[in-house]
Parts: structure tokens; sequence; C-alpha cells
């Protein structure tokens, strides 16, 4: 069986006007040593400067939407990196 978690964490400075928490981001240079120890110190929140927001569709809040437009920036609310 293929599974997978998506493990949250509290907000960096771009995803605390949006939300009190975000997905935990693993950098690539990490991986092998949470998959060999499952090493719960590097569940932190993505640096700050990292990443970038914007607003898209409200069409995101159903399930029975699906394609890749709907993710297609609406607004920009600040570049970040």
């Amino acid at each position: 069986m293929v599974s997978y978690a998506i493990i949250t964490t509290g907000p960096n400075r771009e995803m605390r006007g949006v939300h009190d928490r975000m997905p935990a981001i693993l950098p690539e240079k990490e991986e092998r040593q949470w998959l060999a120890a499952a090493d719960t110190g590097l569940l932190a929140p993505a640096p700050d400067g990292s990443l970038e927001a914007f607003q898209v569709s409200e069409r995101v809040n159903s399930p029975k939407n699906d394609g890749p437009d709907i993710i297609d920036p609406v607004t920009t609310l600040g570049s970040f990196s």
C-alpha cells in the first residue's frame, strides 16, 4: 500500500497572514536523514523568504474541480524570495 501524510508546523512569515500552520517542507538535502531516523527536529517552518504567496481561484475549495488552471495566480500577494 502506498500512502503519505502531510505533517504541519507553525507558519513562516509568508504564511502567517494566511493560516496559523503550514506543511513542513523538507529540503531535499535532509530527505535521507528523515527517512533513516524520522528526525522530528527537521520539522520546522520553511525559512522566511523562501516562498511566494498569491491568490488563486475559489474553485480550489471543491474537490470536483481539477486541473492545473485552478491554481493559476489571480492576484499577487507578495514575493518573498
